[in-house]
């Protein structure tokens, strides 16, 4: 995948199976994904595997993002999320969709229908802005602080919603 399609609703991606092309193999399928709320970079995917439960993909062993997979060289990729380092400290994309979205001063703007994420090149996947149920957006660059189901946003970035 090239940089043309670049930012991809999370809806989009969740689902994808992870393949290992010149094997033919599938792996799993995208289920969520770790972000470090500090920086907006995606740390690791969160796969499914099948009754196994739940591999993590760490962004930078990730091949390609293409429109209908997730492409990885081996399932060598694939790694325990017990053996994850700092995963069980990072907080999971899911946990964001329908997160009250609150102004530095206090005001109530909406509620996250959806993520938008920046996968060119895999290795600097993150998220790059957010959408309202109303289909506003905001940048992720806007976001002050992530808690207990709200996602404080600048104050100017709140007039322009």
């Amino acid at each position: 995948m090239d940089s043309y399609n670049s930012i991809r609703n999370w809806f989009d991606l969740r689902g994808l199976p992870v393949t290992i092309p010149r094997e033919g193999r599938r792996l799993g399928t995208v289920d969520d994904f770790y972000f470090k709320d500090e920086t907006n970079a995606i740390y690791a995917l969160r796969v499914k595997i099948g009754f196994l439960g739940y591999k993590a993909l760490v962004s930078s062993a990730i091949r390609t993002i293409e429109p209908d997979a997730v492409t990885v060289a081996s399932d060598q990729m694939l790694i325990d999320e017990s053996n994850g380092g700092e995963l069980d400290q990072l907080p999971l994309g899911n946990n964001l969709i329908s997160s009250k979205v609150i102004s530095e001063s206090g005001t109530f703007k909406g509620t996250i229908s959806n993520i938008l994420l920046a996968t060119y090149p895999p290795l600097a996947l993150r998220i790059a802005a957010f959408q309202l149920a109303d289909g506003r957006t905001f940048s992720a660059k806007e976001v002050t602080s992530y808690g207990n189901g709200v996602v404080y946003i600048l104050d100017r970035a709140a007039k322009k919603l």
